[in-house]
């Protein structure tokens, strides 16, 4: 992380510099350091939240109940004109869905989360997937019934790319949540599979 820090602080083109972010965040993440997570999207006044690093600190805001971050960063991808495509769309309701969870609300959040998983892969974002059912499993004490539905299909996204750390962080999750389901966390294979998600928009 720390080589990342310093190739980042000589890097002055703004692409470079979101794709350099959007690393930051996902190891952050992966290591169980949301709060790094959300600091990789916010470098300054001038976020742009519609992109890869922005949403990846949702998720982490999500975990954490950081909900003046999580809002902000909904806030701010409706306010974009882009707001109405479909990924920017996809963000909203996970946001949405996070919101609602930490606000009490919990059947708007079952029913926005219950949204946004298909259509996650749908639009070919299949660790957005798996990361959204870890945000569904900690923000929301799931039955067992809730979550079978989702939890298989996110391990063999995570299994099939490699993401053990998040994989133990799904389990963990599932494991706090829903108490009689069903976790593994056994060594993952190596597979030449395809990542599942396309990173950026």
């Amino acid at each position: 992380m720390a080589a990342l820090e310093e190739s980042m602080a000589a890097v002055t083109d703004p692409q470079l510099r979101e794709r350099l972010s959007s690393i930051r965040a996902f190891i952050a993440l992966a290591a169980g350091d949301p709060a790094s997570a959300i600091l990789a999207a916010t470098p300054g006044p001038s976020i742009e939240p519609e992109r890869y690093t922005a949403r990846l600190a949702m998720h982490a805001a999500t975990r954490v109940g950081d909900v003046a971050s999580l809002r902000r960063l909904v806030e701010a991808i409706e306010r974009q004109p882009i707001a109405r495509r479909r990924l920017p769309r996809l963000a909203i309701t996970g946001g949405r869905a996070g919101l609602a969870a930490l606000d009490s609300h919990r059947t708007e959040a079952m029913t926005l989360f219950r949204d946004a998983l298909p259509a996650s892969l749908e639009l070919g974002q299949d660790l957005g997937y798996a990361l959204t059912v870890t945000d569904m499993a900690t923000v929301l004490d799931l039955t067992p019934a809730e979550a079978e539905p989702y939890a298989d299909q996110a391990r063999e996204i995570l299994a099939r790319v490699g993401a053990q750390p998040l994989l133990e962080q799904l389990n963990a999750a599932l494991a706090r949540s829903g108490q009689g389901i069903s976790t593994s966390t056994a060594p993952m294979r190596s597979r030449n599979d395809r990542t599942g998600e396309r990173v950026g928009r």
